[in-house]
């Protein structure tokens, strides 16, 4: 066992090697102790589980001391990032147990989630006691389980709704960047107002400027809370790279960025890798979908006949030096499948993330 595990470190200084040798001067050849080795344990994924296990053998193991050593310096000069794989809760029923949910995504060995707040917002119990012990059971369980609660999604404002229902899920504005708030959400997605008056505001008004206020006001509604970030093809504003920069500029926040969602850009016919490397570091987050072209399905990559080119999805990743987490939302992928199946079909979309983001991690972006 030993010997096996001495191969594998070997095998993968070797390979840190091949990836960057212009880093390799500043790898220590010697065990680290003491602070120094506590230290950078600590910021290593998973460093807090090893650390004190790990100064307990620096002895033993003097090559284990020289393989974090070398993880650490290459992490710290960018040849290895993390860039989590994350799984929209909405693949979930409403309300149902954290502490189960988590672990089983944590054990399958994803990251990170998305808080899925647009779906309770229909729920007669979203202001009571039950969503907040909710909120907080999940707060609990994504910290034990290691998880990241990395972006929510605002409830959506869509042309069907009428004006009464508009103004309902506009007032629920605030709970959501609340609820956000406490569970460490970076980046809460909206759509784009369709149309200007939309919200009852002058019809006269651009698009562009109308929506410009609608977000400043949004971001002045909590003015520490977590940023905002525009969804794509949610409106003629809102398809390419060119026209969401715009509206970026406009508002003029570094608060405010873009949230991409592969399956509306194939729905809109956009060349993927040009208009996500354009986006460059206004790009936030993800929505990680798949469809046939004709309409918005949520299926997991490479499921329908006509669907996304992912090679060009992770080229424009590449190009835009995105470092958010590739976060699915496939819910489609998971409703009305039996409930042993979902275990199976989470680690198919884990392998599914790994298989798109292999091209990032050899180039020193991935996992």
């Amino acid at each position: 066992m030993l010997v096996a595990a001495q191969g594998i470190a070997v095998s993968l200084v070797r390979r840190l090697d091949r990836v960057s040798p212009s880093i390799g001067h500043r790898w220590p050849k010697e065990p680290l102790e003491g602070e120094t080795l506590s230290r950078r344990l600590e910021v290593l994924p998973h460093g807090r589980r090893y650390k004190n296990r790990t100064l307990r053998r620096a002895k033993m193991w003097p090559w284990r001391y020289r393989l974090f050593a070398r993880l650490y310096q290459a992490r710290s000069a960018g040849v290895i990032r993390m860039l989590t794989i994350s799984m929209g809760m909405n693949i979930f029923p409403l309300y149902h147990d954290p502490g189960r949910t988590l672990a089983q995504l944590r054990s399958i060995g994803f990251g990170g989630v998305d808080f899925n707040y647009t779906d309770y917002a229909s729920s007669p119990e979203l202001m009571t006691s039950r969503f907040d012990r909710w909120t907080d059971a999940l707060g609990t369980a994504a910290e034990k389980n290691r998880i990241r609660i990395f972006q929510a999604h605002a409830p959506c404002l869509a042309p069907w709704h009428s004006a009464e229902e508009r103004q309902l899920l506009h007032g629920l504005t605030r709970h959501c960047l609340a609820a956000s708030g406490r569970l460490g959400v970076q980046w809460v997605v909206f759509h784009a107002l369709p149309q200007p008056d939309f919200l009852g505001g002058p019809a006269q008004n651009s698009l562009l400027c109308a929506n410009a206020d609608y977000f400043r006001s949004i971001l002045d509604l909590m003015p520490d809370g977590p940023g905002i970030a525009v969804e794509n093809g949610s409106g003629e504003l809102t398809r390419t790279a060119e026209e969401l920069l715009g509206l970026v500029d406009r508002v003029g926040s570094e608060r405010f960025g873009v949230c991409w969602d592969t399956g509306h850009a194939h729905l809109d016919g956009v060349d993927q890798d040009v208009e996500i490397a354009a986006l460059g570091a206004t790009l936030k987050c993800l929505h990680v979908q798949d469809n046939d072209g004709v309409s918005d399905q949520h299926l997991l990559p490479f499921a329908v006949r006509g669907g996304i080119k992912w090679q060009a999805v992770t080229r424009g990743l590449q190009r835009a030096a995105y470092r958010g987490a590739f976060n699915y939302e496939v819910h489609n992928a998971f409703h009305d499948r039996p409930p042993e199946s979902i275990p199976v079909i989470l680690k198919h979309a884990h392998a599914v993330a790994r298989v798109i983001l292999e091209p990032l991690m050899a180039d020193g972006q991935g996992e």
